[in-house]
């Protein structure tokens, strides 16, 4: 999956001149998105594909690198993945389905936590032409890739098993796309947590693909605490996940011990 710079450039080079030499491309758009990584991994910062309203596939487009990032490399590869349509797109529904396409896939240098960039030019089969500058945050945890706390509130029977969180990682197929990883960072000052892999529904808005996935278990990491015997008052504690995609996010819980 990963090869060298320079030969990625001369591969990409000649799809350029095969595919559109022909014709001009039309006037194009800007765009910067913002991206995580985790370091020394093979992260996909994107997947690019052209599908008519039936969700039959088009062609591939093509691509190249304006920028290379400074900290890692790029590199292009066909296979086939999920698309993220939008609700009002006529092509939402075929979001539920692998699609033919461009994986645009990132890798850092060995050991390197930082900022990156990276600059691409997109030209599609109807000879639209996007620009995309991603903007990396890459590490090992979730500071280093900028990750915000997020803060979750949860009421606990003094004594007893309560089930906290479920974190997953889920194709619009409700198929897993791989595990999730939870580690704590913070223990609780009066009780413990316990992480197990499991199964249970998930909890996607109706305007995401994934919906109809809240209707049957799917896996995932599971998140429980259980007080000490007796204890009533106020404990906390905080986990990192670890999503397959090469996010990270932090979650810290407060508890209310009753």
């Amino acid at each position: 999956m990963i090869g060298s710079k320079r030969l990625l450039t001369a591969a990409v080079t000649l799809v350029l001149i095969a595919g559109c030499a022909d014709r001009p491309p039309k006037a194009g758009s800007e765009v910067t998105a913002s991206r995580v990584a985790s370091t020394g991994t093979v992260t996909k910062l994107d997947f690019v594909t052209s599908l008519n309203a039936d969700c039959t596939f088009i062609d591939y487009g093509t691509i190249r690198a304006l920028e290379p990032p400074s900290h890692g490399t790029l590199t292009f590869e066909r296979g086939s993945d999920f698309t993220n349509f939008a609700m009002n797109n006529q092509r939402f529904d075929c979001n539920k389905r692998r699609s033919q396409g461009t994986f645009l896939n990132y890798r850092s240098d060995p050991g390197y936590a930082g900022s990156d960039m990276a600059k691409v030019e997109i030209i599609l089969p109807d000879a639209s032409l996007r620009t995309v500058t991603y903007r990396l945050k890459v590490g090992t945890t979730a500071e280093q890739q900028g990750a915000k706390d997020i803060s979750v509130a949860r009421t606990s029977v003094s004594g007893s098993v309560q089930k906290l969180d479920f974190q997953y990682s889920i194709n619009p197929d409700c198929t897993s796309i791989g595990e999730t990883k939870i580690r704590v960072t913070k223990a609780p000052s009066h009780g413990t947590l316990k992480i197990e892999q499991g199964e249970d529904y998930t909890a996607f808005a109706k305007n995401n693909a994934r919906y109809d996935c809240n209707k049957q278990k799917v896996p995932g990491s599971l998140v429980y605490y259980q007080s000490e015997a007796g204890y009533t008052g106020q404990d906390s504690a905080r986990v990192e996940v670890s999503f397959p995609e090469g996010n990270l996010r932090s979650i810290s819980y407060t508890l209310i011990v009753k």
